[in-house]
């Protein structure tokens, strides 16, 4: 059994950013093709990132600062983790992780939630 593995690969400019799909091996089973894959993806990247430039200035600000608050609590279980690597105790490592999560799904809420409230302003103003 053959795996198809891709790597998306980021290049900024002066234009924008620019994306592209590398194939590393190939799938016997797959049903769609991959120039399809690739230009789904690619226009599904275009469309996040033209989303995420014409952002309204104050869904943008608190964006910024949640995303903040989600690194600031990423920090913290970052630290709350070693802490675990030098002292053993199972209580950190719980903490640490349930933390890392949290702040993780903050930072994603904070987006989706940022682009939503953006696009309902737009539509109804």
């Amino acid at each position: 059994m053959e795996y198809i593995f891709l790597c998306i690969h980021f290049e900024l400019s002066n234009k924008g950013i620019k994306f592209r799909l590398k194939e590393i091996t190939n799938l016997s089973y797959l049903c769609i093709p991959l120039e399809r894959i690739k230009k789904g993806m690619k226009f599904f990247m275009k469309k996040i990132f033209l989303e995420l430039k014409n952002l309204d200035k104050l869904t943008y600000k608190i964006m910024g600062y949640g995303l903040i608050f989600s690194s600031i609590i990423t920090f913290i279980a970052v630290s709350i983790l070693i802490l675990y690597i030098f002292l053993g105790v199972n209580f950190f490592y719980h903490l640490g992780i349930a933390l890392i999560k949290s702040s993780f799904y903050i930072g994603t809420q904070f987006i989706i939630c940022g682009i939503i409230v953006d696009s309902i302003k737009k539509n109804l103003v």
